[in-house]
Protein backbone atom coordinates (compact mmCIF):
# COMPACT_ATOMS: atom_id res chain seq x y z
CA UNK A 1 0.00 0.00 0.00
CA UNK A 2 1.52 3.51 -1.01
CA UNK A 3 0.91 6.00 1.45
CA UNK A 4 -0.06 9.56 0.53
CA UNK A 5 1.42 12.49 2.48
CA UNK A 6 -2.37 13.02 4.60
CA UNK A 7 -1.54 9.46 5.51
CA UNK A 8 2.01 10.55 7.03
CA UNK A 9 0.91 12.76 9.13
CA UNK A 10 -1.67 10.65 10.71
CA UNK A 11 1.27 8.04 11.18
CA UNK A 12 3.39 10.75 12.69
CA UNK A 13 0.85 12.49 14.87
CA UNK A 14 -1.53 10.23 16.34
CA UNK A 15 0.17 7.09 16.06
CA UNK A 16 -2.55 4.62 14.70
CA UNK A 17 -2.25 2.40 11.58
CA UNK A 18 -3.97 4.04 8.01
CA UNK A 19 -6.65 1.98 6.28
CA UNK A 20 -6.32 3.46 2.52
CA UNK A 21 -4.87 2.94 -0.84
CA UNK A 22 -6.94 5.49 -2.56
CA UNK A 23 -5.30 9.01 -3.83
CA UNK A 24 -6.25 11.31 -1.68
CA UNK A 25 -8.36 13.79 -4.31
CA UNK A 26 -10.86 10.67 -4.65
CA UNK A 27 -11.44 9.78 -0.61
CA UNK A 28 -13.68 12.31 0.14
CA UNK A 29 -16.57 10.86 -2.29
CA UNK A 30 -15.56 7.50 -1.63
CA UNK A 31 -16.20 7.68 2.08
CA UNK A 32 -19.24 9.42 1.68
CA UNK A 33 -20.15 6.69 -0.45
CA UNK A 34 -19.27 4.20 2.55
CA UNK A 35 -21.26 5.95 4.60
CA UNK A 36 -24.44 6.36 2.74
CA UNK A 37 -24.08 2.11 2.21
CA UNK A 38 -23.71 1.61 5.96
CA UNK A 39 -26.70 3.87 6.26
CA UNK A 40 -28.68 1.55 3.58
CA UNK A 41 -28.60 4.12 1.34
CA UNK A 42 -26.12 2.95 -1.68
CA UNK A 43 -24.99 5.98 -4.10
CA UNK A 44 -24.25 9.21 -4.05
CA UNK A 45 -22.48 12.89 -5.35
CA UNK A 46 -20.86 14.31 -2.66
CA UNK A 47 -20.50 18.67 -2.93
CA UNK A 48 -18.03 20.03 -0.95
CA UNK A 49 -16.13 22.66 -2.63
CA UNK A 50 -16.11 20.46 -5.93
CA UNK A 51 -17.54 17.18 -6.76
CA UNK A 52 -16.97 13.83 -5.97
CA UNK A 53 -18.49 10.36 -6.70
CA UNK A 54 -19.37 6.95 -4.75
CA UNK A 55 -21.03 4.47 -6.51
CA UNK A 56 -22.22 1.01 -4.24
CA UNK A 57 -22.49 -1.43 -6.84
CA UNK A 58 -24.14 -4.95 -5.68
CA UNK A 59 -23.42 -3.74 -1.79
CA UNK A 60 -19.75 -2.97 -2.51
CA UNK A 61 -18.07 0.42 -3.02
CA UNK A 62 -16.79 0.38 -6.84
CA UNK A 63 -13.24 1.81 -6.83
CA UNK A 64 -12.44 1.26 -10.75
CA UNK A 65 -9.18 -0.20 -12.10
CA UNK A 66 -6.47 1.61 -10.03
CA UNK A 67 -8.23 3.39 -7.64
CA UNK A 68 -9.40 6.73 -8.95
CA UNK A 69 -13.42 5.78 -9.49
CA UNK A 70 -15.12 8.59 -8.44
CA UNK A 71 -14.24 12.15 -10.45
CA UNK A 72 -17.14 12.52 -12.31
CA UNK A 73 -17.25 16.29 -11.19
CA UNK A 74 -14.76 16.13 -14.26
CA UNK A 75 -17.31 14.82 -16.76
CA UNK A 76 -18.15 17.80 -19.48
CA UNK A 77 -21.66 19.15 -18.99
CA UNK A 78 -20.42 22.55 -21.50
CA UNK A 79 -18.37 21.45 -24.55
CA UNK A 80 -16.91 24.80 -24.11
CA UNK A 81 -17.42 26.12 -20.78
CA UNK A 82 -14.94 27.40 -17.91
CA UNK A 83 -11.57 26.48 -18.02
CA UNK A 84 -11.27 23.81 -15.24
CA UNK A 85 -7.80 23.27 -12.91
CA UNK A 86 -7.99 19.82 -14.14
CA UNK A 87 -7.19 21.20 -17.56
CA UNK A 88 -10.45 20.13 -19.33
CA UNK A 89 -13.27 22.76 -20.06
CA UNK A 90 -16.97 22.72 -18.80
CA UNK A 91 -16.20 20.36 -15.58
CA UNK A 92 -19.74 19.61 -13.52
CA UNK A 93 -18.47 20.62 -10.65
CA UNK A 94 -17.86 24.43 -12.10
CA UNK A 95 -21.41 24.48 -12.59
CA UNK A 96 -23.07 22.80 -9.65
CA UNK A 97 -20.88 22.95 -6.37
CA UNK A 98 -19.37 25.81 -4.52
CA UNK A 99 -17.09 26.63 -7.25
CA UNK A 100 -20.73 28.03 -8.79
CA UNK A 101 -20.82 30.53 -5.85
CA UNK A 102 -16.96 31.27 -5.89
CA UNK A 103 -17.75 32.26 -10.00
CA UNK A 104 -21.33 34.38 -9.00
CA UNK A 105 -19.65 35.96 -6.14
CA UNK A 106 -17.23 37.80 -8.30
CA UNK A 107 -19.67 40.89 -8.52
CA UNK A 108 -21.67 40.61 -5.43
CA UNK A 109 -20.94 40.32 -1.55
CA UNK A 110 -21.20 36.57 -0.92
CA UNK A 111 -18.60 33.67 -1.25
CA UNK A 112 -19.65 30.57 0.41
CA UNK A 113 -22.78 28.34 0.72
CA UNK A 114 -23.58 30.18 3.86
CA UNK A 115 -23.83 33.78 2.98
CA UNK A 116 -25.31 32.68 -0.17
CA UNK A 117 -28.19 30.97 1.72
CA UNK A 118 -28.48 34.09 4.43
CA UNK A 119 -28.97 36.10 1.13
CA UNK A 120 -31.51 33.65 -0.61
CA UNK A 121 -33.31 34.13 2.77
CA UNK A 122 -33.43 37.88 2.21
CA UNK A 123 -34.88 36.89 -1.47
CA UNK A 124 -31.54 38.88 -3.37
CA UNK A 125 -32.39 37.69 -7.03
CA UNK A 126 -28.53 36.91 -7.74
CA UNK A 127 -28.41 34.71 -4.68
CA UNK A 128 -31.50 32.65 -5.85
CA UNK A 129 -30.17 32.67 -9.82
CA UNK A 130 -27.22 31.19 -8.77
CA UNK A 131 -29.16 28.37 -6.12
CA UNK A 132 -31.67 27.82 -9.35
CA UNK A 133 -28.36 27.08 -11.32
CA UNK A 134 -26.15 24.86 -9.39
CA UNK A 135 -29.68 22.44 -8.58
CA UNK A 136 -30.17 22.61 -12.19
CA UNK A 137 -26.55 21.91 -13.12
CA UNK A 138 -26.48 18.96 -10.26
CA UNK A 139 -30.06 17.22 -12.13
CA UNK A 140 -27.91 17.47 -15.53
CA UNK A 141 -24.88 15.66 -14.01
CA UNK A 142 -27.50 13.58 -11.66
CA UNK A 143 -29.11 12.55 -15.19
CA UNK A 144 -26.04 11.44 -16.39
CA UNK A 145 -25.38 9.14 -13.78
CA UNK A 146 -28.79 7.68 -13.93
CA UNK A 147 -28.55 7.24 -17.62
CA UNK A 148 -25.27 5.47 -17.56
CA UNK A 149 -25.42 3.50 -14.16
CA UNK A 150 -29.62 3.22 -13.99
CA UNK A 151 -29.34 3.30 -10.04
CA UNK A 152 -32.35 2.57 -7.94
CA UNK A 153 -31.16 5.25 -5.16
CA UNK A 154 -29.46 8.55 -5.61
CA UNK A 155 -28.15 10.15 -2.54
CA UNK A 156 -26.92 13.83 -2.50
CA UNK A 157 -24.42 14.84 0.17
CA UNK A 158 -22.46 17.18 2.27
CA UNK A 159 -22.72 20.74 2.62
CA UNK A 160 -24.75 21.26 -0.26
CA UNK A 161 -28.20 19.45 1.17
CA UNK A 162 -28.33 22.64 3.29
CA UNK A 163 -29.40 24.38 0.10
CA UNK A 164 -31.84 21.98 -0.60
CA UNK A 165 -35.03 24.14 0.03
CA UNK A 166 -33.74 26.24 -2.91
CA UNK A 167 -32.09 23.33 -5.36
CA UNK A 168 -34.44 20.32 -4.74
CA UNK A 169 -37.27 21.36 -7.22
CA UNK A 170 -34.80 22.72 -9.92
CA UNK A 171 -32.59 19.67 -9.36
CA UNK A 172 -35.84 16.99 -9.53
CA UNK A 173 -37.32 19.11 -12.48
CA UNK A 174 -34.08 18.73 -14.71
CA UNK A 175 -33.37 14.82 -13.32
CA UNK A 176 -37.01 13.94 -15.30
CA UNK A 177 -36.58 16.25 -18.20
CA UNK A 178 -33.30 14.48 -19.11
CA UNK A 179 -33.49 10.71 -17.68
CA UNK A 180 -34.54 8.23 -19.87
CA UNK A 181 -38.48 6.92 -18.90
CA UNK A 182 -37.06 3.48 -18.64
CA UNK A 183 -34.39 4.52 -15.84
CA UNK A 184 -37.11 6.89 -13.72
CA UNK A 185 -39.07 3.51 -13.07
CA UNK A 186 -38.38 3.14 -9.23
CA UNK A 187 -35.71 5.70 -8.50
CA UNK A 188 -35.61 7.69 -5.77
CA UNK A 189 -33.38 10.61 -5.16
CA UNK A 190 -32.97 11.95 -1.74
CA UNK A 191 -30.98 14.50 0.13
CA UNK A 192 -28.77 12.77 2.90
CA UNK A 193 -29.45 13.80 6.51
CA UNK A 194 -25.72 13.26 7.49
CA UNK A 195 -24.48 16.51 5.26
CA UNK A 196 -20.95 17.34 5.85
CA UNK A 197 -20.53 14.55 8.62
CA UNK A 198 -20.70 11.77 5.71
CA UNK A 199 -17.33 11.40 4.87
CA UNK A 200 -15.90 10.89 8.77
CA UNK A 201 -18.72 8.68 9.06
CA UNK A 202 -17.95 6.60 6.26
CA UNK A 203 -14.10 6.64 6.98
CA UNK A 204 -15.22 5.66 10.26
CA UNK A 205 -17.35 2.86 9.17
CA UNK A 206 -14.40 1.62 6.79
CA UNK A 207 -12.21 1.60 9.91
CA UNK A 208 -14.63 -0.69 12.19
CA UNK A 209 -15.54 -3.15 9.14
CA UNK A 210 -11.59 -4.05 8.15
CA UNK A 211 -11.23 -4.28 11.95
CA UNK A 212 -14.25 -6.69 12.44
CA UNK A 213 -12.82 -8.85 9.06
CA UNK A 214 -9.55 -9.18 10.25
CA UNK A 215 -10.77 -10.24 13.71
CA UNK A 216 -13.14 -12.51 12.61
CA UNK A 217 -12.79 -16.34 14.32
CA UNK A 218 -14.57 -19.45 13.12
CA UNK A 219 -15.88 -21.62 16.33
Amino acid sequence: MRLHPIHWIVLEEANIPVRSNEPEQVIDSLCGAISALRSQAPAAPYGTIGIGTGTIIGGELFKGAYGYSGEMGHMTIEANGRKCSCGNRGCWELYASEKAIAEAGKNVAYHSLQEIMQAAEQDEPIALHTLYQIGEYLGVGIANIINTFNPELVIIGNKLTQAERWIRKPLLRTVRQRTLQSHQHGLQIHFSSLQQHSTVLGAANEVIQSFVERTRVSV
